[in-house]
């Protein structure tokens, strides 16, 4: 997802029109999730659930996510990325096998 969002050509760029020219500017959705993510929002949604399979905590996920995010100097965290880490965690549709 990341190398569509970048080389795709709208990362960065706040407003491309009603559709993003490289076609990334539509939403995705999982499993029987009632919310819908747009491309940077469902990496968020995937890096929480990842971190969650191998253990951290939620409370741990977001504290480094939004670190990350102060140290990048891209300032907090916003609530968005937050809530979509959050859905990410908590999503049921992926379980860790062993």
């Amino acid at each position: 997802m990341t190398s569509v969002a970048r080389e795709g050509g709208n990362y960065g760029i706040a407003n491309q029109g009603v559709f993003a020219e490289d076609g990334s500017g539509g939403f995705i959705r999982f499993g029987s999730e009632t919310d819908l993510f747009n491309i940077y929002d469902a990496c968020n949604f995937l890096t929480g659930k990842a971190y969650s399979l191998i253990g951290l905590t939620k409370q741990e996920i977001l504290n480094g996510a939004n670190l990350n995010s102060i140290i990048t100097l891209h300032g907090s965290d916003s609530e968005a990325d937050q809530r979509a880490i959050s859905k990410g965690i908590n999503f049921n549709g992926v379980r860790w096998r062993k």
